[in-house]
């Protein structure tokens, strides 16, 4: 499905579907959906794993980060506060502690397409007492995979909004959604919807299939043709109401649609009590 915004011009790319990487042991509905093949699995897995395990004095912070942003919210916030607490960079530096993690094999478990176990030897060299200690860990890993969109939100730096970006959160979610593409706006929209959420999300909704992909060069048209498509007014969502205003188009009469012919799900999408003034008349 295409649709377009008309006149709408000079918006800057954004594409949102990325990987991410959760600890094993949420509950295994989380990972119903389109499982990615067995090499892009592996791939993801080995990369959140050597930007985690494997860095320097000098490359720690950007390795670290580099993993936590592969996290989930709720992984990232715990493993972000526990390497405050115990001041992980800064004992890296102070020890010139350099690890290497050399992973010998990664294997999807019988648990399901999402489910990965990894064998590896971590290389831990450090200065201690003046005198150079080498340790070689034996570890095994066990690490789930989830996809996630990414939002404006990801354009911020959790260094000045915090982590999960709560200031955003706390100033107002539409608020925040408005004042971000006005300030970088979109040039292109591609909207995965072939396995959607309803219900209380994102962490505890109930995966849906939608069978559809959005693709527009209007953010808010791409919002807005999403919202009917989950059996939801667009004007009735306070972001889309005042985005149409100066940054798109909301109206389907306003929306220059290709591809196929917008249909509403027969069932609309389930929303916590307070949202259900968002259905369509």
């Amino acid at each position: 499905m295409v649709v377009g915004g008309g006149a709408r011009q000079d918006r800057t790319a954004q594409m949102a579907m990325v990987l991410s990487a959760q600890a094993a042991g949420t509950d295994a509905t989380t990972s119903e959906g389109v499982a990615p093949t067995d090499l892009e699995g592996k791939a993801v897995v080995r990369r959140f794993l050597e930007h985690g395990l494997s860095y320097t004095p000098d490359s720690a912070p950007r390795n670290l980060a580099e993993s936590l942003n592969m996290m989930t919210n709720n992984l990232r916030t715990f493993t972000l506060n526990k390497l405050r607490d115990d001041d992980t960079v800064g004992k890296i530096v102070e020890d010139h502690i350099i690890s290497n993690l050399r992973i010998r094999s990664i294997e999807r478990t019988k648990n399901g397409p999402w489910d990965y176990v990894v064998f590896g030897v971590k290389e831990v060299h450090k200065v201690k007492s003046g005198a150079e200690v080498t340790d070689r860990i034996v570890g095994q890993y066990n690490v789930r995979l989830t996809l996630s969109m990414k939002n404006m939100f990801g354009v911020v730096p959790g260094s000045r909004y915090g982590w999960p970006k709560n200031i955003l959160h706390w100033k107002g979610i539409q608020e925040s959604i408005l004042d971000l593409y006005a300030t970088a706006p979109v040039r292109f929209v591609i909207a995965d919807g072939i396995l959607a959420m309803e219900g209380n999300g994102p962490l505890n909704g109930t995966p849906r299939p939608l069978g559809k992909i959005v693709l527009a060069d209007d953010p808010v048209a791409a919002d807005a043709t999403c919202a009917c498509l989950m059996g939801f007014e667009p004007n009735r969502i306070a972001h889309l109401h005042e985005g149409s205003k100066f940054l798109g188009n909301s109206s389907p009469a306003l929306i220059d649609q290709t591809g196929e012919i917008l249909t509403l799900s027969a069932i609309p999408f389930q929303v916590v009590p307070e949202f259900r003034y968002l259905y369509s008349p």
